[in-house]
């Protein structure tokens, strides 16, 4: 299929294919006034209660490598202030979904996004997704607003499969999903530490591509020195078909 023996190629979500305008501060007022709304009395302290929880839980995924859903940060939060509440609660679910709506709602593709899977996907090859999403439903609705869902032979969410990127597990369950061995495979991605150490540590190919506005949290920079050279370096994803791959880019 290509002069590089590569017969699946693997993306991340967010930063490579989509990209989400920043609406975090939208996003906490939203899940709050859920939280309101299923009765909780909560004052101006809680949303600092919150993002404490929040970096605790973003350390503990960062350098665990599992996965900690929201849900488990909003009840934590909700105990620390007095309520005694199980992380399948209902109203928790419920906050989560008015936490994500702004998210979702923000999430656009890229330029190229849909002539590349286009093309990728004619040209024979096996295409999967792995990405680091702390609810899955967030994932998949942006990946059916999109309609980006009918590209993927495979899509695999940190949320799912309990473990995060670069946690050899994820990797190993989209491989073995599309049945393509990692010397086979070419992983595209946006983060040097979770997409291309992850991917390139388990045998794979590599694609960075260039993302500026990414904003990494504070847990991922100590992670950097793990980091690995990728095999390509490009602007953005458009140049896979051609410059890579050696396929004809149509109207890109």
């Amino acid at each position: 299929m290509s002069d590089l023996g590569v017969e699946a190629i693997l993306f991340d979500l967010i930063g490579t294919l989509v990209y989400v305008e920043p609406v975090e501060r939208i996003q906490e007022k939203r899940m709050i006034e859920s939280l309101i709304g299923s009765g909780f009395k909560l004052d101006e302290g809680f949303i600092e209660v919150y993002r404490k929880v929040f970096v605790k839980y973003s350390r503990i995924r960062h350098s665990l490598l599992v996965e900690v859903p929201n849900s488990v940060w909003i009840a934590e939060s909700l105990k620390l202030i007095g309520y005694d509440v199980d992380p399948s609660d209902g109203s928790i679910g419920e906050a989560v979904e008015a936490y994500f709506k702004p998210y979702i709602d923000a999430a656009r593709v890229f330029r190229c996004t849909y002539d590349v899977l286009r093309i990728l996907r004619s040209s024979g090859f096996k295409i999967a997704l792995v990405s680091n999403f702390t609810w899955g439903g967030a994932a998949r609705t942006i990946l059916s607003k999109l309609l980006l869902d009918r590209f993927f032979d495979s899509i695999s969410i940190s949320y799912d499969v309990g473990y995060r990127k670069p946690h050899p597990a994820i990797f190993m369950k989209a491989l073995s999903e599309i049945g393509v061995e990692a010397s086979r495979s070419i992983f595209v991605g946006d983060n040097p530490y979770t997409d291309i150490y992850g991917a390139s540590s388990m045998g794979m190919k590599t694609i960075l591509v260039l993302n500026p506005s990414e904003q990494y949290d504070e847990a991922c920079y100590e992670e950097y020195i793990y980091a690995r050279d990728p095999d390509y370096i490009l602007e953005d994803i458009c140049y896979i078909p051609s410059e890579i791959l050696g396929l004809k880019p149509g109207n890109i």
